[in-house]
C-alpha cells in the first residue's frame, strides 16, 4: 500500500473521531422559518440606511489588535481609524418581525450604546478578532429576541477620507440551520450556473480543458474552496478540537444567506485577495496578476476586469474553475495525465490555488525522490503556514463530505 494512501487512511480515522466529538455543536436559536421575511427586511434596510449620514471625529487614533494563528501564536495588527464614529444598524425581532433602526458609536475597540432602549455588544472571535469593519458580529443583549440584520459602517481610508459600506453582518444569533441551508443552496446554485455558462462558452470556442466541467467532484471542490478561503485557521482548529461549538465553516454559509449577491463582494484580505473566491491581481513588473493571467489565457471565457469580476459571483467562480484548469495543466505537463487519478489531487489544486502551482510541483517531486510527505516539503518552500492551514481545513471538510454531512460532491 502506498504511503500516501496509508496517511490518508489514518487522517480519515482521526477526523471521524474528531467529527464525533463535535457532532452536537450546531447552534439553533430560531426554530420557525423566517428567511423570506428576513431577506425582505434586509433589502428594505439597505435603502433605509442609505439615507442616513453617519458622523465621525476629525481626529484619528491608532490601536493594536492581537490575532492568533492556527498554532496559537499571536501577532499584533496596528489599526488607524477615526477617534470615534457613529454607525446605524437595523434590528429585527425574530418573533414579531418588528424592526428598528438605532445608532451605535465606536471608540477604538469600545462599543458605546447610544439608544437607551437597546444594549448591544461585540461578539469576539476565538482568534481574538473583535471588530471586523462592516462584518463585525453584534449581539443584542437586551431586550431579548432582537438581532442585527444590517449596518452602515464607515471606514477610514488611507487618504483620511471616509467610505460607507452597507452589509448584513454575521452573528451567532443568526447562526441557524435555516440560514446555513439557504447559504449552501445559494452557493451551489451559483456554482451550477457558473459551470453551465463556462461549459457553453468552452463548447462555442472548441476549448480543450483539463478539468471535467460535468464532474460533481468539481462542484464540490469549488464549494469547499469558498469555505477554505473564508474560514479563519485558528477558529477551524478550535472547532476541530471541540474547543468551540459554533461551526466556523457554517459561518460562511450564514454570511452568504444574509447577503446573497453582495456576500464577500467588498471583502479584501491583508494579502489583497478579494471577493467570493479571494482572487488577487498584483502585477510584478510586466508580469500580470492572477486574475489577469487567467483572463488573458482564457479569452474565450470573456471574464470582466478584476474590479468588476470580484464583485460578481458568477465571474469569480468561472475564474476559479479556469485557475484550477491552468494549475491542472501545469501538473499534467510534469507528471502526466495520471495525476488526475492521484487521491491527493484536490489537495494539490487547493495548495496551488492558495500559493502557486510551482511550489506544489516542487513538493511532489521531492516526495517522489525522498519519500517525505509532500506537505512537509511544501512547508519548506512556503514562508508562512497558510498553505498548510489550507490543507488541514480541507482534511476536515473532506471527512465531513465522506460522512455524508452537508459538504457535497466528493465522488
Amino acid at each position: 500500500m502506498r504511503r500516501s494512501t496509508i496517511r490518508l487512511f489514518f487522517r480519515v480515522i482521526v477526523a471521524i473521531i474528531l467529527a464525533s466529538k463535535i457532532a452536537s455543536g450546531k447552534t439553533i436559536l430560531i426554530e420557525r422559518p423566517i428567511y423570506p421575511r428576513l431577506i425582505e427586511e434586509i433589502e428594505k434596510g439597505k435603502s433605509e440606511l442609505e439615507s442616513i449620514v453617519p458622523r465621525h471625529s476629525a481626529q484619528r487614533v491608532a490601536y493594536f489588535v492581537e490575532m492568533k494563528s492556527a498554532s496559537g501564536s499571536t501577532s499584533q495588527h496596528r489599526i488607524i481609524d477615526f477617534a470615534w464614529k457613529e454607525f446605524p444598524v437595523k434590528l429585527f425581532h425574530i418573533e414579531t418581525c418588528e424592526t428598528r433602526i438605532i445608532k451605535l458609536r465606536q471608540e477604538g475597540l469600545k462599543l458605546v450604546n447610544i439608544d437607551n432602549d437597546f444594549v448591544l455588544e461585540v461578539e469576539g472571535r476565538p482568534s481574538g478578532m473583535q471588530w471586523n469593519a462592516f462584518n463585525t458580529a453584534l449581539k443584542v443583549i437586551k431586550p431579548k429576541g432582537w438581532v442585527v440584520i444590517a449596518n452602515k459602517y464607515r471606514i477610514r481610508l488611507s487618504s483620511g477620507k471616509a467610505r460607507d459600506y452597507i452589509y448584513s453582518p454575521y452573528s451567532s444569533s443568526l447562526h441557524t440551520e435555516e440560514l446555513v441551508a439557504e447559504g449552501e443552496k445559494y452557493l451551489r446554485a451559483k456554482i451550477g450556473e457558473s459551470i453551465d455558462e463556462l461549459n457553453g462558452l468552452a463548447r462555442k470556442a472548441n476549448a480543450n480543458l483539463s478539468v471535467d466541467l460535468h464532474s460533481p467532484w468539481l462542484a464540490g471542490t469549488l464549494e469547499r474552496l469558498v469555505l477554505l478561503e473564508h474560514t479563519d485557521p485558528f477558529d477551524a482548529n478550535q472547532f476541530k478540537n471541540a474547543e468551540i461549538s459554533i461551526d466556523p465553516y457554517q459561518r460562511v454559509s450564514v454570511i452568504i444567506a444574509l447577503n446573497r449577491e453582495s456576500a464577500y463582494a467588498k471583502t479584501s484580505s491583508s494579502a489583497r485577495a478579494s471577493g467570493l473566491m479571494q482572487f488577487t491581481n498584483r502585477w510584478r513588473g510586466k508580469r500580470p496578476g492572477t486574475w489577469d493571467s487567467v483572463k488573458r489565457r482564457y479569452r474565450w471565457a470573456k471574464l470582466p476586469t478584476f474590479a468588476k469580476g470580484i464583485k460578481d459571483h458568477n465571474s469569480s467562480i468561472k475564474a476559479a474553475v479556469l485557475l484550477h484548469d491552468l494549475n491542472l495543466k501545469g501538473l499534467e505537463k510534469v507528471f502526466g495525465r495520471e495525476i488526475k487519478s492521484d487521491p491527493n489531487l484536490e489537495y494539490y489544486l487547493a495548495a496551488a490555488y492558495n500559493g502557486g502551482v510551482g511550489s506544489v510541483i516542487a513538493s511532489i517531486r521531492a516526495h517522489q525522490q525522498n519519500g517525505n510527505d509532500w506537505r512537509k516539503e511544501l512547508r519548506k518552500r512556503k514562508r508562512t503556514s497558510e498553505s498548510l492551514d489550507y490543507m488541514d481545513k480541507l482534511d476536515f471538510l473532506l471527512i465531513q463530505a465522506w460522512l455524508g454531512l452537508p459538504i457535497w460532491g466528493v465522488f
